[in-house]
């Protein structure tokens, strides 16, 4: 189970990874790309600030995905700005 807060944010967001076994974060835009990736541990609480490749991510609509052995959970972010 992938947990996000606060989901819509104005700045930093917190992912957790809520299962047994962590898995691979990944944040798209709709458009697929990859934004950014991280491998989280299980109950792994990762604070992200909303900066990627040095610039601050617009508003808007982002998806985040959790994969973990063969599962995998998606969840939208919306990013106020």
């Amino acid at each position: 189970m992938l947990l996000l807060s606060p989901n819509p944010s104005w700045g930093a967001v917190s992912f957790t990874a809520g299962n047994h076994e962590g898995g691979l974060l990944e944040v798209f835009d709709l458009q697929g790309r990859l934004l950014w990736s991280r491998r989280l541990g299980a109950g792994e609480l990762v604070p992200r600030d909303g900066v990627v490749n040095g610039a601050i991510l617009p508003g808007g609509v982002y998806l985040a995905r959790l994969t973990a052995g063969s599962r995998a959970e998606v969840v939208q972010w919306v990013r106020l700005r």
